[in-house]
């Protein structure tokens, strides 16, 4: 988003993004804010010991329980917010996720053209913004 936002480009996924950048940092010289590529991952030094990254521990998509799910998530909000990074939420949002989420203040945005675009195909664009319209307002 940020540098979307100050018009620099980067591609979007993990292996074109190693390709585009050109800059390897060896772990032993990892400092904060450096950003790790590795297969398919990528990651944000919080120190030379800690990184913030997406990782499931058994490395599968899991179904999870909404209560927890959320809770990790504002969990993970309150942490990163403490480390200075602002927290956006995407990939997976609907009508009920996004009820849940927007009630965690330290989420700074959240991007759900996708779920809009999708859903209007099959309920038309305007319904469905105004139903994320009542969302947000309520």
């Amino acid at each position: 988003v940020f540098l979307n936002f100050n018009n620099i480009y980067c591609p979007r996924g993990a292996k074109d993004q190693v390709k585009f950048f050109k800059r390897n940092v060896k772990l032993k010289n990892m400092k904060k804010n450096d950003i790790i590529y590795w297969k398919g991952h990528v990651a944000l030094a919080l120190s030379k010991k800690l990184l913030f990254h997406a990782y499931g521990p058994e490395k599968k998509a899991l179904a999870m329980n909404t209560a927890n799910t959320i809770e990790k998530i504002r969990k993970t909000a309150v942490f990163a917010k403490k480390n200075n990074l602002g927290v956006h939420c995407g990939h997976g949002l609907n009508y009920l996720s996004a009820k849940k989420l927007k009630k965690i203040k330290e989420i700074l945005e959240f991007n759900i053209g996708h779920f809009i675009i999708s859903d209007s195909i099959f309920f038309g664009l305007t319904k469905v913004i105004k139903n994320f319209t009542k969302i947000i307002k309520n």
